[in-house]
C-alpha cells in the first residue's frame, strides 16, 4: 500500500492528496480532531493559486452544540463568580462557648439593632443555625449574623463530626438531636434567653437536612424551619406533629438544590403546611452576602409575625 496522507480516510480522495500545496513546507493541512468526524472535507480552489485546497463545512449540529456548550460555561462560570464569594463579615465579633459535649458554640446577644426595610417587629426569639458539611462554623455564623438584629438571640453550633479540620455532622436524627440538646442548653443560659415558644431552626446545606431530623426528633421544640440550600422535600405531616407551623425554603438561583426546593414549597403547601420558597439571587450553593435583607422579613413571618 501507499503512504497514507493527513487526509485519508476523511472523505477525500488519496489520488487528490498529492495535488495539495503544502505551506512553507508543512504537511498538507488536516481537518481540525474536533471536527473529523462532524465534517467531511471538500475540495474549494484556493484565489491565490488557482489550485483546490481542503476545506471544512461545519454541519448545523455542531454549531448548536458549541452555543449549548458556552452557555453553559457561562452559568457555571456565574456560579462559581457569585456562588463562592465569601460574605462579608459581621460588624460585631461572635462570642464562644464551650458545653460539656466538647463543641463550640457561637454565639449572639439578643439586642435591638436598625431592622432592613420591611422587616416587621418582633418579640424575643431563639434563632439556631446550623453549617453545612466541611465548614468553618465561626464564617457561615457571621454570615447569618444579622438575622438577630431586633429578633433575638442566635446560636450557632458546631456540629457533632469532623471532616479533617472542619466541622460536620454524623449520625442519625437523635444522635444529632442529643448533640444539640446540650450545646444549645448552653448557649440559651449563657445568653440568658428563656423559652418563649418562638425558636427557629435554619439550616444551610448538610445542616438543612440535620435541621429537616432534629426537627422530627424534638416534637415542640421549634416553631419554623428555614431550610438553604437543600434537595429534599420534608414530609410535612412529620413536621406539623413536631409542632412546626410554618417553613421557608431557599436557595442561589444558580443552586442545583433550586428546581426541588420549589417544587418542595409547593407540596408542603398542598398539604396544610405553609411553605414558601424565597429565591437569593444570582449565587449558586452559597449563603448570599446580605442575610437579613433577603431572609429576615421571610424569618418574621415563619414566627408568625407576618400573615400567611
Amino acid at each position: 500500500m501507499g503512504t497514507s496522507t493527513g487526509l485519508h480516510g476523511h472523505g477525500v480522495d488519496p489520488s487528490l492528496a498529492a495535488s495539495l500545496p503544502p505551506r512553507d513546507g508543512a504537511r498538507p493541512p488536516t481537518a481540525p480532531r474536533h471536527a473529523r468526524k462532524e465534517a467531511p472535507l471538500r475540495l474549494a480552489p484556493d484565489p491565490s493559486t488557482g489550485r483546490r485546497k481542503a476545506a471544512i463545512r461545519p454541519r448545523p449540529a455542531l454549531a448548536r452544540r458549541g452555543f449549548r456548550w458556552l452557555a453553559s460555561l457561562f452559568v457555571a462560570l456565574a456560579a462559581l463568580l457569585f456562588g463562592t464569594a465569601r460574605p462579608v463579615i459581621a460588624r460585631s465579633p461572635l462570642e464562644a462557648i464551650t458545653p460539656t459535649n466538647g463543641a463550640t458554640v457561637w454565639v449572639v446577644a439578643a439586642e435591638e439593632a436598625p431592622r432592613a426595610e420591611g422587616d416587621a417587629a418582633t418579640s424575643t426569639a431563639r434563632i439556631t443555625f446550623l453549617h453545612g458539611m466541611c465548614s468553618d462554623p465561626y464564617r457561615s455564623c457571621a454570615a447569618v449574623r444579622t438575622l438577630a438584629d431586633g429578633r433575638g438571640a442566635l446560636a450557632c453550633p458546631t456540629g457533632n463530626g469532623a471532616c479533617g479540620g472542619a466541622a460536620d455532622w454524623r449520625g442519625e436524627g437523635e444522635e444529632k438531636a442529643a448533640h444539640l440538646d446540650v450545646s444549645l442548653g448552653a448557649a440559651w443560659a449563657h445568653l440568658g434567653a428563656s423559652e418563649g415558644g418562638r425558636d427557629v431552626l435554619v439550616g444551610f446545606s448538610r445542616g438543612a437536612f440535620v435541621a429537616r431530623d432534629v426537627a422530627y426528633a424534638r416534637p415542640g421544640r421549634f416553631r419554623a424551619l428555614v431550610l438553604i440550600g437543600a434537595a429534599m422535600i420534608p414530609d410535612a405531616t412529620l413536621l406539623q406533629r413536631s409542632g412546626i407551623r410554618r417553613v421557608v425554603l431557599a436557595s442561589g438561583d444558580f443552586d442545583p438544590a433550586r428546581r426541588t426546593m420549589v417544587r418542595a414549597a409547593a407540596e408542603l403547601t398542598a398539604r396544610g403546611l405553609p411553605a414558601r420558597f424565597v429565591p437569593l439571587g444570582p449565587i449558586g450553593h452559597a449563603l448570599p452576602r446580605d442575610v437579613r435583607a433577603l431572609l429576615g422579613v421571610h424569618v418574621d413571618w415563619a414566627l408568625g409575625a407576618e400573615p400567611g
